[in-house]
């Protein structure tokens, strides 16, 4: 072969094995990224989102609820009878804050599981750069599939 196939051949393993790394990077880098929005709720003692998924709304104490409240207090401005501006304070229901809570965590669960089916991958990868046998295993069980 000529030597521009050659340089091809070695190239596009390592383009390949680069976008792997990136793809591990993206995904935890958006995990850490939700994290870190939301004031390091989900890793620190929700075993990640799943102890959240079993407790009904009204029984859980972390900090998701000052996040996302369920009950707020709310300023509301009103024109009175002679015309002039009235302030009254009032106690507001926010019920799309639970479904909110919801979607935040099944995300955080899916990331969780993107950035582990990710770094599977690129260590599956690696191990089948460095090893001999592994190669040699995988186009022999391919070759015998076919």
């Amino acid at each position: 072969p000529s030597l521009y196939r050659r340089r091809y051949y070695i190239q596009l393993p390592l383009v390949s094995y680069f976008c792997d790394v990136l793809y591990f990077i993206n995904a935890l880098g958006q995990l850490l990224f939700m994290d870190y929005i939301f004031a390091n709720e989900m890793s620190n003692g929700l075993m990640f989102g799943f102890a959240f998924l079993s407790k009904m709304p009204k029984d859980r104490t972390d900090g998701l609820h000052s996040i996302f409240p369920l009950v707020t207090k709310c300023h509301m401005e009103s024109f009175g009878y002679s015309g002039t501006l009235q302030v009254q304070d009032a106690i507001c229901l926010l019920p799309q804050n639970v479904m909110y809570e919801y979607i935040y965590v099944v995300m955080w669960i899916w990331m969780l599981f993107l950035v582990f089916v990710t770094f599977v991958s690129l260590m599956s990868t690696l191990l089948a750069a460095l090893s001999h046998r592994v190669r040699t295993f995988r186009i022999n069980k391919v070759k015998n599939e076919t």
